[in-house]
């Protein structure tokens, strides 16, 4: 007796078919209903950035203005080196001035808008400030572990 193997290439062939076509009708449907959830809306293409509409109260800058207030100490000894300021990661640098730590100066600085916090670094000293109010208070004291 003579056993018939079925044409598993053959079966194969004809449920990956039926599988694509199942998802094609499945992908039209979707396409049809996003086109119809659409059609409805009020859009308007635009050729130019200028006519584009938005709400007054909307801000389209993407930076913030940051004043930086550097209180200087009296030194016995003049002391001169770079303040640096930079992004989180140190990778960015937004301001660099050489200065006498004996200087108190103020800096306006144009940071983007997601910036919150940065790093400024003198010589050794290196402090981590936020940027959320607006102003950045930097001075030469650090606190000393015990």
């Amino acid at each position: 007796m003579k056993y018939k193997t079925p044409n598993i290439m053959k079966n194969t062939v004809l449920v990956g078919l039926l599988a694509i076509g199942m998802m094609a009708s499945c992908k039209k449907d979707l396409i049809e209903k996003f086109n119809e959830d659409h059609a409805t809306s009020q859009t308007t293409k635009v050729s130019s950035f200028n006519q584009i509409k938005a709400s007054e109260t909307f801000d389209w800058s993407t930076t913030k203005k940051v004043t930086l207030n550097v209180t200087g100490l009296k030194t016995m000894v003049p002391i001169k080196n770079t303040l640096k300021v930079t992004d989180v990661d140190g990778k960015t640098v937004y301001h660099s001035a050489n200065l006498a730590m004996d200087e108190s100066v103020n800096f306006q600085l144009d940071l983007p808008t997601s910036v919150a916090e940065v790093i400024i670094n003198f010589g050794s000293i290196s402090k981590k400030l936020s940027t959320t109010s607006g102003k950045i208070e930097f001075d030469y004291i650090v606190e000393v572990a015990e």
